[in-house]
């Protein structure tokens, strides 16, 4: 009979691998639940806070992963949601409508902690709050989600990652700044004060009648300009465009056969994407593909690529952090830059927005395989299809 630890290996993702060696390697049954699970974690963390140091300096490391594998299905077993998702390298469990925890912080607070199992005890009871939508980031999104139900109920979240959000419409909105204004628990009055905030917050969205498109908006010659030095390139999936809603057509052009270039306007918090009857003021899509790939350029001083070891193959994976290196495909000095670290570097795959690979031709189904496992794990998710770079010394098609 399978445990409650395997019914969840498909909403857990790596975590459940994890959670199985941990298991294993402490003794705990596969099968335990509940209270009687969350009895023998405890008992791991605690043994493991109070044995003697060992020579390894990775045990602790791996000690937190898999203690912290086992408490995000735990806490996914016990309150449900969509599971496991991940975000540049960061790791959480999305805990019922609207809720975010990060177990390997909960661990890693215990490891810390002089009382071990109090700390415990309170990222469990964190987990509860976050599932209930009364937790820190939860509240929050619920809150932003009632206010879409109230003022747009043709828009909902779409895609989430703690308080980076994702609308329907591809509209990205950061909370984190609304959050960070008042402490939490909140009382009624930050509450109020969070309904509000949230209320103007979707006033600002692009407005739609019943169940007609969205009007192209007006928009004044300084107003395109404006909108001009804040656009940025943005591949998507194919899939993106048929998700949308009705009348809501987005700016494009194809980068491959499953794989448009978007363009968004980047704002503090929030950006949007660009439609397609908004071109028209701001001088055509060769106008607004200028801009954005200067725009773009100005971004890329500290683009940073490291070599990615895989099996036999080397490769080059973007690690700039700033949610901008899937973009670089377009970019020419992206390609010098990845030719120069790996000469045999001739095609590209953007597996989700955070990221790129560089690799040889001969290694495109290698790739192809590696970028769907980080697609699968994505809350942005683009494309496993290697893209073939431009010669080094030939017109970039791409850029």
């Amino acid at each position: 009979m399978a445990s409650w630890l395997d019914e969840l290996e498909e909403r857990a993702g790596p975590l459940h691998a994890a959670a199985r060696a941990f298991c294993t390697a402490y003794g705990i049954d596969w099968a335990a639940d509940g209270v009687a699970a969350a009895e023998a974690l405890g008992r791991a963390v605690d043994a493991f806070c109070h044995q003697q140091e060992d020579e390894d300096p990775h045990q602790e490391d791996r000690f937190l992963e898999g203690a912290g594998a086992y408490l995000g299905l735990l806490v996914l077993h016990a309150h449900g949601g969509p599971g496991h998702v991940s975000h540049a390298g960061r790791h959480r469990v999305l805990l019922g409508a609207h809720g975010t925890f990060d177990p390997f912080a909960a661990i890693d607070a215990a490891l810390d902690a002089e009382e071990p199992l109090l700390s415990l005890a309170d990222s469990l009871t964190l987990a509860e709050s976050e599932a209930a939508d009364s937790g820190p980031i939860s509240s929050v999104v619920a809150a932003l989600a009632a206010a879409l139900l109230r003022a747009r109920p043709d828009e909902r979240v779409a895609r989430r990652f703690e308080l980076e959000i994702e609308l329907l419409d591809g509209t990205q909105i950061d909370l984190r700044r609304v959050a960070a204004s008042s402490s939490w628990p909140r009382s009624p009055s930050d509450t109020l004060r969070l309904a509000r905030d949230m209320e103007r917050l979707v006033d600002m969205l692009p407005q739609r009648r019943g169940h007609a498109p969205l009007e192209a908006p007006s928009m004044t010659p300084e107003q395109a300009r404006e909108c001009l030095t804040r656009v940025l390139p943005r591949p998507v999936p194919v899939t993106f465009a048929r998700e949308l809603p009705e009348g809501v057509a987005l700016a494009t052009e194809r980068l491959g056969d499953d794989v448009l270039l978007a363009f968004v306007e980047q704002h503090a918090g929030r950006a949007r994407f660009l439609r397609m009857d908004e071109l028209g003021h701001l001088g055509g899509l060769a106008v607004v593909r200028a801009a954005a790939l200067r725009n773009l350029r100005a971004r890329s001083e500290r683009m940073r690529f490291e070599p990615l070891q895989v099996g036999s193959c080397t490769w080059l994976a973007g690690k700039s952090g700033d949610g901008l290196d899937a973009a670089r495909v377009v970019l020419s000095e992206a390609h010098a830059r990845a030719r120069a670290l790996l000469p045999s570097a001739s095609v590209a795959v953007i597996p989700h927005r955070d990221t790129i690979l560089f690799g040889p031709a001969e290694d495109a189904e290698a790739l192809t395989t590696y970028a769907r496992d980080l697609m699968a794990r994505a809350p942005h998710p683009i494309s496993a299809t290697p893209l073939r770079l431009p010669a080094a010394d030939a017109a970039s098609t791409l850029d």
